[in-house]
């Protein structure tokens, strides 16, 4: 059995965080797939596409964040019988221990692949694989996304290996707050029906993992430059991001610096002077930061991306609404050490599509919540695709920026849509990896499909025309 936390709330929501500790392997993404392979079905919800029919038909919201080595797992609906199925999903899900091959080909050599490549495309997320791929301080970051030249190499049998160690029952904490005073009795039925011996012995093959080609490579040598970096405890992070701007402009001569947004295996983060080998642009800076009179302000975990009740159980998690602030050395001693390394700038290639067949298995939690299936609870647009969907018209419906697209749905499709996007076809591209994302949700009150990094966007338009206008998408 998990550890099981109620906290009350006064919101009218149902919700579940399981916390899971989820350590970086390397640079590996290991525990990243771990995550993702948590929502590529079960023994009981075998369908590939369970989650995304949930997220976009349904009104519950289920999702993944991991920071600092927990992945928080998450459900929220204000529907009470729908909470304790969804939650019944994502547990089977956490709980899985074997998968079939092609799925985890699916997940890890496309969809992880093609988020990463998206992500690498960043300047400041490039910028910062740049500097911490090349870092082995004891002190360095361990980055838990992984990259995607490195994804590739992590086999079935690593990815079982690190579930059964991590995801085991009793190493899961799972808090919960809703409306009702009798929660314990709706969610302990889902604990009771697993036991923790459902460890299997995992007969499985990875003799035909796709051995890809490394995707990035480092940038020439001559072009590479000094890093130097510091190491601060969290509690100096709040007050120096203020100081930030300012640091920049004394020093954008001499190189660049920047505060590294997260936070390491030791709750410290890093300022980097990315510059040449001239020390004397070190003590610049160290001037600059020597002048700093910064206090102590632990932060309580907000993270805005995830719903106010989802950060509230976090925070009681953590119990940091009162925790004191710990008396560390202040902050001018830690100037005196830093660490160097360098900066690699990183070189995208191409990629290889797994080849993956169709799951055809419906929907389960679809099925017990037919009534409540609905247009109505298509999600927003994600806010990286508005631009696009602003240039669409019911005339001329699709929009395309490299692997990005949009597809603005005819009103007059509408009520056939809802059959659609329960049905398994719809999800192909994104079960079978041949994109990051994939969905339909709402922008300026049209619907729209959309995908995110989508290996084949040049011939969605036409994929999309089928969808509205056939039974059969793949025809």
């Amino acid at each position: 059995m998990p550890t099981i936390q109620y906290f009350p709330n006064q919101s009218s929501d149902y919700t579940a965080v399981f916390v899971v500790k989820s350590p970086a392997v390397g640079h590996t993404g290991l525990s990243h797939l771990a995550e993702h392979m948590c929502f590529r079905g079960s023994d009981d919800y075998p369908a590939d596409h369970e989650l995304f029919v949930i997220n976009t038909l349904l009104p519950v919201s289920i999702n993944a964040s991991t920071q600092q080595g927990l992945t928080y797992f998450y459900v929220i609906t204000k529907h009470k019988k729908l909470f304790a199925q969804v939650v019944d999903y994502l547990y089977a899900g956490l709980t899985q221990y074997s998968y079939s091959h092609e799925s985890l080909l699916a997940e890890r050599d496309g969809v992880l692949v093609n988020e990463l490549t998206l992500l690498e495309h960043s300047p400041d997320y490039a910028r910062d694989a740049a500097i911490r791929r090349i870092d082995d301080a004891p002190m360095a970051y361990r980055h838990a996304g992984g990259y995607s030249d490195l994804m590739a190499h992590n086999t079935m049998e690593q990815v079982i290996a690190y579930k059964q160690k991590w995801y085991q029952p009793n190493q899961i904490t799972a808090l919960f707050s809703g409306p009702s005073a009798d929660i314990s009795k709706l969610i302990n039925p889902v604990f009771q029906s697993r036991s923790d011996g459902r460890f299997t012995s995992n007969k499985f093959s990875s003799s035909g993992d796709a051995a890809l080609l490394p995707l990035i490579t480092y940038g020439e040598m001559e072009k590479r430059q000094t890093v130097s970096t510091w190491w601060f405890p969290s509690v100096y992070k709040t007050e120096l991001h203020q100081y930030e701007q300012a640091l920049r402009a004394q020093t954008e001569h001499l190189g660049e610096v920047y505060i590294d947004p997260e936070t390491n295996h030791q709750d410290a983060f890093a300022l980097r002077f990315i510059h040449n080998e001239d020390n004397h642009d070190i003590g610049a800076l160290k001037d600059a930061l020597s002048v700093l009179c910064l206090d102590e302000k632990p932060s309580l975990f907000d993270d805005p991306k995830l719903p106010c009740e989802v950060n509230y159980l976090i925070q009681q998690y953590h119990n940091q609404s009162a925790r004191k602030a710990v008396r560390t050395k202040s902050f001018s001693d830690y100037l005196d050490n830093h660490h160097q390394s360098f900066y690699a700038p990183i070189i995208g290639k191409g990629k290889v599509i797994p080849q993956v067949q169709f799951n055809n298995t419906p929907s389960r939690i679809a099925t017990q919540n037919s009534e409540l299936l609905s247009i109505a609870n298509l999600p927003s647009l994600p806010r990286s695709l508005n631009k696009l969907a602003a240039q669409t018209t019911q005339s001329a419906p699709f929009a395309k920026h490299i692997h990005n697209w949009t597809f603005q749905v005819p009103t007059a499709s509408y009520p056939q849509l809802l059959g659609k996007l329960v049905s398994p076809s719809f999800w192909y591209p994104r079960t079978r990896g041949e994109c990051y994302s994939l969905g339909a949700a709402r922008y300026n009150n049209h619907v729209f499909i959309y995908g995110a990094q989508d290996v084949f966007s040049k011939n969605r338009e036409q994929w999309c025309m089928e969808v509205i206008g056939s039974s059969d998408i793949f025809g």
